[in-house]
């Protein structure tokens, strides 16, 4: 079984101030990542198009901020209970390590 996932984030550019590196507004904390998946598909099935929708929810304070696009392809397998038992792979320093 497989499926896609994107997630959607504001990142406000840093500028410095003498307390560090802070946003241009405070309102940016305020701003949460959306994320969209398709329901699990059987790969040797393949599947239709899709198409994942994500709308930022709020309206940043101002222009100074980058999108953030992640994709992602989930994998998992059918268990005896007609669940999905799914691994993830966390990236670290170039290394791929498994979650537990």
């Amino acid at each position: 079984m497989y499926g896609f996932q994107a997630v959607l984030g504001v990142i406000p550019d840093l500028f410095w101030t003498p307390e560090g590196y802070k946003p241009s507004q405070p309102g940016y904390s305020a701003l949460k990542a959306v994320s969209a998946e398709t329901p699990w598909l059987p790969v040797v099935k393949g599947s239709e198009g899709t198409t994942l929708r994500l709308n930022v929810e709020t309206i940043p304070p101002d222009n100074a901020f980058t999108l953030i696009l992640s994709i992602g392809i989930r994998f998992g397998a059918l268990t005896a209970f007609e669940s999905i038992a799914q691994e993830s792979c966390l990236i670290k320093q170039d290394a791929f390590y498994t979650a537990q």
